[in-house]
């Protein structure tokens, strides 16, 4: 069974123009028991886990940085999710 995602986007140019967007992603089914049950690609594989990833990656360069304002910081530091 396959079952698509249908969003109706107006992007600002294109409404300009009066023009209309369908988009159609294809989603696998969740299987019962997953942790996909909800949400869709922006929750799951899109754009949360990318800004999480991203404020991750500013945070280590924000510690590595600090050291070079004076803060006292371990040499060695560690990070688990």
């Amino acid at each position: 069974q396959k079952v698509f995602q249908f969003c109706r986007h107006s992007h600002r140019d294109q409404s300009l123009v009066r023009w209309l967007v369908a988009v159609l992603d294809y989603v696998e089914p969740s299987l019962k028991g997953t942790k996909w049950g909800l949400g869709g690609t922006c929750v799951n594989v899109g754009c949360i886990p990318k800004k999480l990833m991203h404020q991750a990656a500013l945070l280590g360069t924000a510690v590595k940085d600090a050291r070079k304002y004076g803060w006292q910081i371990p040499e060695s530091l560690s990070h688990d999710w």
